[in-house]
């Protein structure tokens, strides 16, 4: 699915913001754009650094591959970016009930708009601008971008399950200092844990029961960057 795409994407964003290759950091960040929706506070962050460093080296990579895409299609079949928009108009995917906090609130409320979806992204745009006010003086993308990562995942406005594969960006980090960690019951209880939550999916009936699975993944995140100190991608 597409979200290996992105996964792929912020891969290589973070293997060229190492090195200071901005353009090429901004070509891999727009792969991400294939479904923005599912990493869409790292988008925002993203925006932000780049006018704030001025860095427009990494917004023209960023752009340009985005730019030229549309415009190739566009070449080939004119009428798609209407069709595009007529169907995110008439058919927009906010209107299912994907396994998101924002659409368990609105069928919990039984309130038919699918505006109520869209709840969380505002908590999520809120809690990110204080993020980035709070550590634009140390900002590292490193980092900053798992959490960011995470944060997006729980508060998106709808996705289906493996959207949840773009997670290992800051899960995989993690999962490999579990070894180095003396606690034996530290190790067996982290581990357990993370395949029960992988396991558990497997028994539920509808994917709407799966809307736990983000705050779950971002609390066992949390849990062992601050028992093993990693809490930055390597």
């Amino acid at each position: 699915q597409s979200a290996m795409w992105i996964l792929l994407g912020l891969s290589g964003f973070l293997y060229f913001a190492q090195r200071r290759l901005w353009t090429a950091a901004g070509v891999a960040l727009s792969l991400t754009t294939i479904k923005p929706q599912v990493i869409y506070l790292i988008l925002v962050a993203a925006g932000l650094w780049m006018i704030r460093n001025r860095n427009w080296r990494f917004g023209f990579g960023w752009i340009s591959p985005i730019v030229l895409a549309t415009a190739l299609v566009a070449l080939i079949n004119p009428a798609i970016l209407y069709a595009y928009l007529q169907t995110m108009r008439e058919e927009s995917p906010a209107r299912l009930a994907t396994f998101t906090l924002g659409a368990w609130l609105r069928l919990s409320l039984g309130i038919e708009s699918e505006i109520v979806q869209f709840f969380p992204v505002l908590l999520g745009l809120a809690g990110t601008l204080w993020y980035i006010h709070h550590y634009h003086l140390q900002w590292n993308w490193s980092r900053q971008l798992p959490r960011l990562t995470m944060f997006s995942l729980i508060t998106m406005p709808y996705g289906w399950l493996y959207d949840y594969t773009v997670a290992l960006i800051a899960i995989l980090p993690s999962v490999l200092t579990i070894p180095k960690q003396p606690s034996r019951t530290f190790r067996w209880a982290a581990y357990g844990c993370y395949i029960f939550l992988n396991i558990m999916p497997v028994f539920s009936v509808h994917q709407f029961q799966y809307a736990w699975i983000g705050v779950v993944q971002w609390i066992w995140y949390e849990w062992v960057s601050r028992m093993t100190g990693q809490r930055y991608v390597q």
